[in-house]
């Protein structure tokens, strides 16, 4: 995806849908104008992020990512009792937490570069139109995004 070339469109769209062009058109082309540009608006937020563009497609595709995978539930659940045991005793702890901290921007960093990557594998099989491997990765997207949550709350929790 070239976002580049993307904003130019969406700043075009967005100048040509503007509602202040369509005051003189009355009350319902101004409307109209405002929900175009709207549309436009929230298009954009969702190609120039990742995570919102796999959401998009998972939930186009009718697979939406709605649990995460048992390994990664167990990993944060031990994360967030060493959470709730630094609660306790910050300084004790202060060692650990900035461990973690470190491990969950990398995990969050290589999660990124993760789901980079599976989109492409994704482009790839549908240009290939190969089945198998268009479901294996959608499954690999699914796994990915789930993730992104649990990352982001420890990270906010550890502020």
């Amino acid at each position: 995806l070239d976002l580049s070339a993307v904003e130019l469109r969406v700043r075009g769209l967005v100048r040509a849908l503007h509602p202040d062009r369509f005051h003189l058109d009355g009350p319902q082309a101004v409307a109209d104008a405002e929900r175009h540009t709207a549309l436009v608006n929230d298009a954009w937020r969702t190609l120039r992020d990742p995570d919102r563009r796999v959401a998009w497609l998972l939930d186009h595709l009718g697979q939406p990512c709605t649990s995460l995978p048992p390994a990664q539930a167990l990993k944060a659940f031990e994360r967030n009792e060493l959470l709730d045991d630094a609660a306790a005793d910050p300084l004790g702890f202060a060692s650990q937490l900035a461990d973690l901290r470190t491990e969950l921007r990398a995990e969050r960093q290589q999660r990124c570069a993760d789901l980079t990557i599976a989109s492409s594998r994704y482009d790839a099989a549908q240009d290939a139109n190969d089945a198998d491997s268009v479901a294996g990765a959608v499954s690999k997207l699914r796994e990915l995004l789930a993730i992104a949550p649990t990352l982001d709350n420890l990270l906010a929790r550890l502020g």
